[in-house]
């Protein structure tokens, strides 16, 4: 399972928090971009306003 956890602007102020756990199938960059913006448009989040990606445990 993957945390897809975000922080971002809003109208009042700064927002963050843990938006979905996600199965991640595969383990390729691809799929996981493929889920990031999948979960992001979900949650009416845009992907252009995206600042940096953090991630743990990668190679």
């Amino acid at each position: 399972m993957v945390p897809i956890v975000v922080q971002f602007f809003s109208k009042t102020g700064v927002k963050h928090g843990i938006l979905e756990f996600i199965a991640q199938m595969h383990e390729s960059a691809d799929d996981l971009f493929a889920n990031i913006k999948y979960v992001l448009e979900a949650n009416e989040l845009k992907l252009n306003q995206l600042v940096s990606l953090g991630s743990d445990n990668t190679n």
